[in-house]
């Protein structure tokens, strides 16, 4: 993974192999960034993502195998227990052209993915909600 500065924005290119939500996850730690927004677009493979189903307290996953373009990623990065949260949203396309959406819980970088990380100023605070099983803001 790669990572420039531009202005108060990050720009972060990450590489085939990388683990995308570890990497992420390290590059805040490493960045001391504690609030964030999230946008970007790549190419993953082995995707995880979830559905959050509030009345279970869990998210529904599923696992898609295989190539496909993350067509959109918006998110966010926030801080949990005095370390950082990506919480991401990913739109992924196949080859057959079928979208799949959800929260992306894992994947791996096929050959490249970018990422623009907007920090914020201060701390954007996510708090656990035993009720939804959810980590929400906490405003």
């Amino acid at each position: 993974m790669k990572a420039r500065k531009l202005g108060t924005a990050w720009v972060v290119k990450m590489e085939a192999g990388d683990e995308f939500m570890s990497a992420l996850t390290g590059f805040a730690i490493e960045n001391d960034i504690r609030g964030a927004h999230l946008q970007g677009i790549g190419s993953l493979e082995d995707v995880v993502l979830g559905f959050h189903q509030p009345a279970k307290k869990r998210y529904k996953r599923l696992t898609f195998t295989g190539e496909f373009d993350l067509v959109a990623l918006q998110g966010s990065i926030s801080v949990a227990d005095d370390r950082p949260f990506v919480h991401a949203h990913a739109v992924v396309c196949d080859e057959e052209f079928r979208t799949r959406s959800g929260h992306l819980l894992a994947a791996k970088v096929l050959t490249s993915a970018e990422i623009f990380v907007i920090p914020l100023e201060g701390d954007l605070a996510s708090k656990p909600d035993a009720d939804r099983g959810a980590n929400p803001w906490d405003l």
